[in-house]
């Protein structure tokens, strides 16, 4: 049975001859006439599709004991409110739980509009999952949602955030736990930014490294919002990002700093989509890859600036670091203007460590194994510098040595 036909199987079994909601009438609808992604897809050339064949349940998993998510959860950030989702599911006293600024609505009609076909996969967690989470905030707050997957069966994690004008936003996304193989975890995270509103927005995909991780991220930003992201991904067998970023107000701007460290066969691949509609916007996307062993990672950068955005600023600056004769990276930077008033410069290389700072290093004293540590973590110190928060940046780091083995980090500047 193909795999689309299977989730629709296994979708008419779990809803077991209940009427479907509105929302998941209109996603099975839209899922059908999409179909999934593809090897012909261009969108998707550096994804695990097959993954996605291989998912042994897509119907979500029952919530976990409380007790089997301690074991799993980092220590708290200081300052920030924390939100603990058990698999895809919000806490019952969600409300109760907010920091002061932040409430919590239903979903509008618009949630459940997709941007693009590069979001059908947002389309499971339509189908299968809870309804979104609104968050709105107004003033200034500081958020930590911790998404936790345990044992068997898929998650399908959702956020709806919006950002009053004006609004202020440090917000922590972790996605954590060990699904069972295969297991699959889906989220799909929307977010609309009012003018002049500033969102902080670091997410952490450390999950098992047996879990499939296909996630979707929209954005929109009004006339002068500040969008600023730090992605790490560390987990996962399969790991897919399709982000979708519009500036569609004036002097919009939005950074973007993602950071991949796969090794075995781990395959990460992140996209993103970033479309200039109004004047004078700006965007700049840093990118590391670190692929080891037999792992690939790719990031595929897609810059549109459509003919009435002059003004625009574009920056580009993707690196991928290979380590193993059987490991891969491919780095896609792509600008697409229809201005002559913009700057733009964009670039990606892709090696293995430079030899001559490695004999540098050799010929001061240093063991080929610490040498070859502090080069690497030398790399990643670009896309860590971006994350501001001292604890949550040592917890990360304690996370890529957990992961890599081999580096030497700490002390990196803010």
């Amino acid at each position: 049975m193909q795999t689309l036909e299977r989730i629709f199987s296994e979708y008419r079994h779990w809803q077991d001859g209940h009427p479907p909601e509105t929302r998941r009438r209109s996603a099975a609808e839209q899922l059908r006439e999409l179909g999934l992604p593809g090897v012909r897809d261009e969108q998707w050339r550096y994804a695990n599709l097959r993954a996605l064949d291989q998912v042994p349940d897509f119907a979500p998993a029952a919530p976990a004991a409380p007790s089997a998510l301690v074991p799993a959860l980092p220590e708290p950030v200081p300052g920030f409110a924390r939100l603990i989702f058990n698999n895809g599911l919000a806490p019952d006293d969600l409300p109760r739980r907010l920091p002061p600024g932040v409430s919590v609505h239903a979903p509008s009609g618009q949630w459940y509009t997709l941007l693009g076909a590069d979001e059908r996969l947002a389309l499971l967690q339509q189908l299968f999952g809870a309804e979104a989470s609104v968050l709105r905030v107004n003033g200034a707050a500081q958020l930590e949602i911790l998404y936790v997957a345990q044992g068997s069966g898929a998650s399908y994690p959702a956020l709806h955030l919006e950002l009053a004008p004006g609004a202020r936003l440090e917000l922590i996304e972790r996605h954590l736990g060990a699904h069972e193989a295969g297991g699959l975890i889906c989220p799909h995270v929307r977010i609309a930014l009012g003018a002049t509103a500033e969102l902080q927005h670091y997410r952490i995909q450390n999950l098992g490294t047996r879990s499939v991780f296909y996630d979707t991220l929209s954005v929109q930003l009004a006339e002068s919002a500040r969008y600023r992201v730090c992605q790490v991904a560390l987990g996962a067998a399969t790991a897919r990002t399709s982000a979708l970023l519009r500036l569609q107000g004036r002097a919009a701007a939005l950074e973007w700093h993602g950071l991949s460290a796969a090794r075995d066969q781990q395959v990460s691949d992140c996209r993103v989509r970033c479309d200039h509609v109004a004047l004078d916007t700006a965007s700049t996307a840093l990118f590391r890859g670190l692929a080891s062993a037999r792992a690939r990672v790719g990031f595929d950068g897609d810059v549109q600036v459509i003919a009435n955005a002059h003004g625009a600023k574009v920056r580009q600056s993707l690196r991928g670091l290979l380590e193993g004769s059987g490991s891969e990276v491919n780095l896609r930077p792509r600008l697409t203007i229809h201005t002559d008033q913009i700057e733009a410069t964009h670039g990606a290389t892709t090696g293995q460590l430079d030899e001559q700072l490695l004999f540098y290093l050799l010929s001061r004293g240093l063991d080929p194994a610490t040498a070859r540590a502090l080069l690497k973590s030398a790399f990643l110190g670009d896309a860590l510098a971006a994350i501001g928060i001292a604890p949550l940046r040592q917890q990360i780091e304690q996370s890529l040595v957990a992961h890599l083995g081999d580096l030497i980090l700490g002390g990196i500047p803010t």
